[in-house]
């Protein structure tokens, strides 16, 4: 039983932790402009970096690189690698991001540079540029 009281007081305290940042921690809604899996069929008509999309997900993986962070995100179509820039503004928020929450990001879909694509991987020829991120879940 304590250790069940623990993990509320640590919930609650993650809760207020999130509101004390101004964050309305259950958002009624999300604004996504495409799917994953129409990330990747339309890259070349997203503008290789030009157009500004948004995305909702689940992150499934997460790499705190030090100055970077990457993000492997899927929704129910696919999974696409993010990547959050030393000069994003989305940089404090992804440090803290963790597995399994649901995001809603802003970004910029870019080809990997040669010697990081992935040959024989689905998406592994393209990341997405974070901007933005908003925590949903």
């Amino acid at each position: 039983m304590a250790a069940l009281n623990d993990l509320i007081r640590e919930r609650r305290r993650k809760l207020e932790a999130i509101k004390a940042k101004g964050l309305d921690p259950y958002p009624a809604q999300a604004k996504r402009t495409h799917k994953i899996a129409e990330v990747v069929a339309g890259f070349d008509r997203l503008g290789r970096g030009k157009k500004k999309i948004y995305l909702v997900g689940r992150v499934r993986a997460l790499r705190d690189q030090g100055k970077m962070v990457f993000a492997d995100m899927r929704d129910m179509t696919g999974r696409v690698q993010c990547v959050v820039l030393p000069k994003s503004s989305a940089i404090e928020r992804a440090k803290e991001m963790r597995p399994e929450w649901v995001l809603k990001v802003t970004g910029k879909v870019n080809a990997l540079p040669e010697k990081n694509i992935k040959v024989g991987v689905l998406n592994g020829d393209i990341e997405l540029e974070v901007l933005t991120i908003e925590v949903l879940a």
